[in-house]
């Protein structure tokens, strides 16, 4: 082996250089890992939302979504038909547009 030069690192044998590449992978590993994760709650969170009748958590791929059920469907419906809901203006063609 040479020796070293003044002023210069000694180069890194190759035990040295697996082990910081081994390090290197196995962070990436984890990174990507983490980052999956990230992804997959942050879907969750959004693919879930509260029933506007009892306030339950609903998946968005629920047969009755956004209700929890045919029968908070139905007590939604009734409050329309009873007037508990009404609508604060007449529509206007500007309100059409937006849908």
């Amino acid at each position: 082996m040479k020796p070293t030069p003044p002023g210069r690192s000694p180069s890194p044998d190759t035990a040295t250089s697996t082990n910081v590449s081994q390090t290197f992978n196995q962070r990436h590993a984890v990174s990507q890992l983490w980052d999956q994760t990230i992804v997959s709650e942050t879907k969750k969170k959004k693919s879930t939302i509260k029933c506007p009748t009892c306030e339950t958590a609903v998946e968005q791929d629920n047969a009755t979504f956004p209700f929890c059920s045919k029968q908070c469907q139905m007590v939604d419906l009734n409050k329309w038909f009873g007037g508990d809901y009404k609508i604060s203006r007449p529509i206007e063609q500007a309100d059409l547009d937006e849908v």
